[in-house]
């Protein structure tokens, strides 16, 4: 019984320094990843992004995107659909909230789109001065 009684508190012990480690080791991560002002000056500039496939099977290639301090965004982008491709710009607003980049596009191709619906938001994964990686529903590891 006494054997038995320290193999559940052996395992209790196990069990809660695995628990404890988890949440350290989330503290840590959002802790280095900074204040959501340290975010949002981080992510100011241009960045390029490796092709995306979109859900409808359409390929986005040379994609530059511009973040600029003032909150405003502007991405360019070759879209090839069904062996058509032309290029295209969209441009819009975004923040930083609680770790999260919330973009809302304003515009496509020089053409004001209707906004009520369009604020999107990515988890920041990472950031530095050389490799954003977001994570949201369309792309769970967006680099």
């Amino acid at each position: 019984m006494a054997q038995l009684f320290s193999l559940g508190i052996v395992t209790s012990v196990k069990t809660t320094f695995t628990v404890l480690a988890a949440i350290l080791l989330l503290a840590a991560c959002a802790h280095h990843l900074g204040s959501d002002a340290a975010l949002h000056t981080k992510i100011v500039g241009t960045w390029s992004t490796a092709d995306v496939i979109l859900p409808d099977q359409a390929r986005v290639s040379d994609i530059v995107s511009t973040f600029r301090p003032d909150g405003s965004w502007i991405d360019r982008y070759t879209v090839t659909r069904a062996g058509d491709s032309r290029k295209q710009t969209t441009a819009g607003t975004w923040q930083i909230e609680g770790g999260f980049m919330f973009e809302v596009q304003t515009n496509v191709d020089g053409v004001a789109v209707d906004t009520t619906a369009q604020r999107a938001g990515s988890k920041i994964l990472k950031l530095d001065s050389h490799e954003m990686i977001l994570s949201n529903w369309y792309a769970p590891k967006r680099i």
